[in-house]
């Protein structure tokens, strides 16, 4: 099976949102604005107004910010990587996923990716806690062996020990 896509800011900023609410930046990223929240409620109906406003624009703000810095982060990261926008070519065998760019090629041994994760629009590949392969599923573009978005799913499945 052999496909090609290439990576947009937006698959970047949906990578970047999938680890910050599934590690421990979860605390920060979810916390903090329900303290802000739970404070208004409380500030409002003891009627210290100025101090709730002040708690709800400490919680909300802090969320938009951190989305906004999400979102600047990934799509520069994309802007800048001409790997990225140049597009990648993925070939699935029974041995090893070849990721090749133009006259670059990488193989990766099946037995190398130790966990997979499915999110809405991507597949990652895991090779250690922190790298991955990115996939975007909606925007494969199949260049032999028919490759769709259920096709590579179930094909990651069968050759992966650990599917998480």
């Amino acid at each position: 099976m052999k496909f090609q896509f290439s990576i947009t800011p937006s698959d970047m900023r949906r990578f970047a949102l999938y680890h910050l609410y599934h590690t421990s930046g979860i605390i920060t990223a979810v916390l903090i604005p329900i303290i802000g929240i739970v404070g208004f409620g409380l500030y409002g109906y003891l009627g210290e107004w100025k101090r709730a406003v002040l708690l709800l624009i400490l919680g909300v703000g802090f969320s938009l910010v951190l989305h906004l810095n999400i979102l600047i982060r990934a799509t520069m990261q994309a802007a800048n990587n001409q790997a990225f926008a140049a597009g990648l070519t993925y070939e699935f065998t029974e041995e090893e996923m070849i990721i090749s760019q133009g006259e670059q090629e990488s193989k990766v041994a099946w037995n190398m990716i130790i966990k997979t994760r499915k999110t809405g629009h991507l597949l990652l590949l895991y090779t250690d806690r922190i790298h991955s392969f990115l996939i975007p599923l909606n925007r494969i573009e199949s260049l032999e062996g028919n490759a769709n978005e259920e096709s590579v799913d179930t094909f990651v499945k069968q050759h992966v020990v650990t599917v998480k």
